[in-house]
């Protein structure tokens, strides 16, 4: 704990790759980082049309691509938005 309050980076001692060492991190994706490849698969119109309930945790819809989400589904499928900011 004393490494977070410091900020310093917490090192992963399993998933070392001949000497090279790999930082610990929430499985999110932070600013300027790139979105997995399983998300442009799963973000198609073609794969958004079927639908038939959407979920969006965690997140402002502020930034894209992942903002122009909710506009590639059906106009008719409820969508729900949680996430701890009050606008």
């Amino acid at each position: 704990m004393a490494a977070l309050r410091q900020g310093t980076p917490i090192w992963c001692l399993k998933c070392s790759e001949e000497g090279k060492r790999h930082p610990i991190k929430p499985s999110v994706v932070f600013f300027n980082e790139s979105l997995p490849q399983e998300f442009r698969e799963m973000a198609t119109v073609e794969a958004l049309s079927k639908v038939d309930l959407l979920l969006i945790v965690g997140t402002t819809l502020k930034v894209g691509p992942f903002n122009s989400i909710p506009l590639k589904v059906k106009p008719t499928v409820p969508q729900v938005l949680i996430n701890n900011q009050v606008e």
